[in-house]
C-alpha cells in the first residue's frame, strides 16, 4: 500500500458502521434480518470493508462480491444513507456514492459474472496476501446456479412463483364473469390485475432471471 491507500484503508477500520446514536445497529439489523451470530456477522463486515477496499485500489474492474458481503452492502446503502454517503466521499475519497451495475440476463451473462468473480478473489489475494474466507467467499462452482443466492435471498424464488400461480387463474376466470356483470367493470378489474402484474414485475426486478451485479465507481463510466 502506498500512503494515500493506507490512509483510506485506516479510515476504513475506523469508520463507525455502528454509530451510537443509531436507532438499530448495523451489526445487529443484519444479524436480525439474516439470522447470523454475531461472531459471522462481524466477519461479514470485516469482508465488506475489505471488499469497499478493492474498488478503491482496483477502480477502473468490475467487482463482484460474494453473497453474504453483497446483503451488508444492501443493507447499510438502503438502511443507513447518510453513513453510506459519507462513507463513499469522505473515506473511499469517491466523488459520488457509489452505484449497482446490473449485467445480462442470459447465459452470457453467467459467464460474465463468474469470470469477474473470480477475477475479483485473485485481487482480493493479492492486495491482502491472503486466502479470503471459504465460509464468506466461496468459489462460483460452490454457489447454487449462477449467483442465485444473491437475487433470490430466503423464499423470494417461492414467494413470486406462488404470486403467479394466484392471479394467473384470474386471467382465465374473471373474462366467465362477463355474464354476470357490466363490460366496463369487468375491463376496469383487468386494468387493475394487470397494473398490479407490472408494479410485481418491477419491484421485483427479476429477481429470479439471475441477474449478474458488480459495483463500480460512477465516475468511471460516464
Amino acid at each position: 500500500m502506498n500512503n494515500e491507500t493506507a490512509h483510506i484503508w485506516n479510515q476504513l477500520n475506523a469508520f463507525p458502521f455502528d454509530a451510537p446514536n443509531l436507532i438499530e445497529r448495523f451489526s445487529d439489523r443484519l444479524a436480525n434480518q439474516e439470522n447470523w451470530t454475531k461472531e459471522y456477522t462481524a466477519e461479514v463486515i470485516e469482508e465488506f470493508k475489505r471488499f469497499l477496499f478493492l474498488i478503491t485500489i482496483e477502480k477502473e474492474s468490475m467487482l463482484v462480491p460474494p453473497p453474504d458481503v453483497e446483503l451488508a452492502w444492501e443493507t447499510y446503502e438502503g438502511f443507513y444513507p447518510l453513513g453510506w454517503k459519507e462513507l463513499c466521499t469522505q473515506v473511499l475519497l469517491f466523488k459520488k456514492p457509489l452505484i449497482k451495475y446490473s449485467g445480462y440476463n442470459d447465459d452470457e451473462g453467467y459467464y460474465w459474472l463468474d469470470e469477474y468473480y473470480a477475477d475479483t478473489i485473485n485481487k482480493y489475494q493479492k492486495v491482502f496476501s491472503a486466502i479470503p474466507p471459504k465460509e464468506i467467499w466461496p468459489s462460483a462452482d460452490e454457489l447454487p446456479g449462477p449467483f442465485q443466492i444473491v437475487q433470490m435471498r430466503g423464499n423470494s424464488w417461492k414467494q413470486n412463483n406462488l404470486y403467479w400461480w394466484l392471479i394467473a387463474p384470474l386471467f382465465i376466470f374473471i373474462p366467465l364473469l362477463g355474464h354476470f356483470i357490466s363490460a366496463s367493470f369487468l375491463i376496469f378489474i383487468m386494468f387493475i390485475l394487470v397494473l398490479i402484474l407490472v408494479i410485481f414485475f418491477v419491484r421485483s426486478g427479476g429477481r429470479n432471471s439471475l441477474r449478474p451485479t458488480s459495483y463500480y465507481d460512477p465516475e468511471q463510466f460516464k
